[in-house]
């Protein structure tokens, strides 16, 4: 197809999904990536090859300027002074910066839209300096350019003196960049990092809140609650590496009365800031490479605790827990890993009774969106992880004796629910 065949084939595209997708009110999720996919396509047919160039070299530039502002606190003393906008002057007293230093560091961002420069000295918000306003994105922003983009710029090298080999979770550019021998897991667990793992927090609740399309798509009621014991120690679900419990919070607001028990496992620093000041769920302190505590609804909670210091007490003739949940863990995971994390899990497992639950991205075999390749270049570098196809999952689950049962997918086809079960 000739360059301005396809230009004006993209543009038309462009135009006939805005049109549709508004017409009856504000355009839904999936429509809104099918006409941001359409505007990529055709910007990237507009471009020359000095576009392209122009854009690669210049990339690193917006990351930069905008942890600058972070800083400075320069987004937030944009929106809070209104429509009225704020000064250069009042930005040099805020800020303690520079004239000279100051206005370079501005100059980029009303062509980047972080900033509308009013006039010669003066500013005001745009909607994307709100987003840059906001805890979640400076949060976000601080844990992209002080911990992942310092691996990443180590990838290549790292290729090269290995030889392609695969990074694990000891060996690879997350330990070059920050110059350790822990796992990116392990260094941002260690109290001097406690401010990375709290943007890592946030940046997991922002990107990976508790998916409302997951109740909404899987049959909870159905697939779970019914023919789970309603015993009052039956665990109806543990949520495995679970963070700060939002899923479980989530899940509880969904069913008030679920029957059972709600278990939320993880490392030290994210149970002890777990919220459960509803009593929403019970914590335990949990490494997922190590066997499986709840093996069973004849738990009771004095035992919990135990059984997490000491697995020589755990009680063999136990059941499984109705569900094992998973959100977004495996992909940070090799399939070695994965496998190791799997089989302690399969171990717990019930026959006839306990599912595996996974929230995690399934990968078409052809033609993968920009966002969701490059998170799996992201965990390729922190450590060997990966996202998976469909196929990879059915392989990787029935390595170590589970077999999905079903499938629910999104509308985009990439995020989705698997539910396995022991062979």
């Amino acid at each position: 197809m000739a360059v301005s065949s396809e230009i004006n084939s993209l543009a038309q595209k462009v135009a006939h999904l805005a049109e549709n997708g508004f017409k009856n009110g504000p355009i839904d999720k999936s429509g809104r990536r099918e006409l941001q996919d359409a505007v990529r396509k055709l910007g990237l047919a507009l471009e020359t090859p000095n576009d392209t160039m122009s854009q690669f070299f210049l990339s690193p530039v917006k990351n930069a300027v905008v942890r600058v502002c972070i800083n400075l606190g320069i987004f937030e003393s944009v929106v809070k002074a209104g429509n009225d906008g704020i000064s250069l002057e009042e930005l040099i007293v805020s800020t303690g910066v520079d004239e000279t230093i100051l206005t370079r560091i501005l100059r980029p961002l009303p062509a980047l839209g972080l900033l509308a420069h009013t006039d010669q000295n003066r500013y005001t918000a745009t909607s994307i300096t709100e987003t840059f306003s906001s805890r979640s994105a400076q949060a976000t922003t601080r844990f992209t350019c002080d911990v992942i983009a310092p691996v990443l710029l180590e990838l290549p090298a790292y290729f090269t003196e290995t030889k392609y080999r695969l990074p694990s979770t000891k060996d690879g550019p997350m330990q070059v960049a920050h110059k350790t021998e822990l796992t990116y897991y392990e260094y941002v667990n260690q109290p001097e990092h406690s401010s990375i793992l709290d943007d890592f927090s946030i940046f997991m609740q922002t990107f990976s809140p508790f998916p409302s399309y997951w109740l909404d798509l899987y049959p909870f009621e159905e697939r779970i609650i019914s023919g789970s014991e309603k015993s009052a120690d039956a665990v109806l679900l543990v949520d495995i590496g679970g963070g700060n419990g939002h899923m479980l919070r989530g899940l509880r607001l969904k069913f008030p009365d679920l029957p059972g028990r709600l278990i939320l496992q993880d490392l030290p620093k994210p149970i002890e800031d777990a919220d459960n000041t509803k009593k929403a769920f019970e914590k335990i302190i949990y490494d997922f490479f190590t066997p499986q505590p709840i093996q069973g609804m004849s738990l009771k909670p004095p035992f919990l605790v135990i059984f997490c210091q000491d697995r020589k007490l755990i009680d063999s003739h136990v059941v499984g827990a109705r569900t094992y949940h998973f959100r977004r863990c495996l992909h940070d995971w090799s399939d070695e890993n994965a496998r190791t994390i799997l089989r302690h899990t399969a171990a717990a497992m019930r026959r006839s009774y306990s599912k595996l639950i996974l929230n995690e991205l399934i990968l078409p075999d052809v033609g993968t969106a920009e966002t969701v390749s490059s998170i799996g270049i992201v965990m390729l570098a922190l450590g060997g992880g990966t996202e998976r196809t469909e196929s990879h999952w059915r392989r990787l689950l029935a390595s170590v004796g589970l077999i999905i049962e079903q499938i629910w997918r999104l509308d985009d086809k990439t995020e989705a629910v698997i539910e396995a079960v022991l062979s």
